[in-house]
């Protein structure tokens, strides 16, 4: 829990000032297109946290391995194939440490295509 909260709050400290900075800078600038200009940054930002989250932040609180080989997997592929989504990578985590039931998650970000299933002991 203390990791996690550390780990948090330089998150936080590395990406924070660019935000609020962007922010405060388009509230200087912007005139009567203010909300059009802020949409715009929350889209990027948006955007570019869709993107970074699978492979910079999600691996620094959980440990993800590759799926192994067996029923799950082989079930997993074929709807994939079936549905002509292009799965890169299958990853399973220890669930326990974070949620109370079952849950796998499938990030929507260009060219992330991995399906977690957060998995318990």
């Amino acid at each position: 829990f203390i990791m996690d909260t550390l780990k948090s709050l330089l998150i936080g400290l590395v990406f924070m000032p660019p935000l609020i900075g962007g922010f405060t800078w388009i509230l200087q600038r912007a005139g009567p297109w203010v909300p059009i200009q802020l949409w715009a940054f929350y889209l990027v930002v948006a955007l570019f946290f869709m993107t970074i989250y699978p492979v910079v932040i999600a691996p620094l609180f959980s440990k993800f391995e590759t799926l192994p080989e067996g029923t799950l997997r082989t079930k997993i592929e074929e709807l994939a194939g079936n549905l002509k989504f292009p799965l890169k990578k299958l990853c399973r985590t220890d669930g326990s440490q974070r949620s109370a039931h079952s849950n796998a998650y499938m990030p929507e970000a260009p060219r992330v295509r991995i399906i977690t299933n957060a998995q318990y002991p």
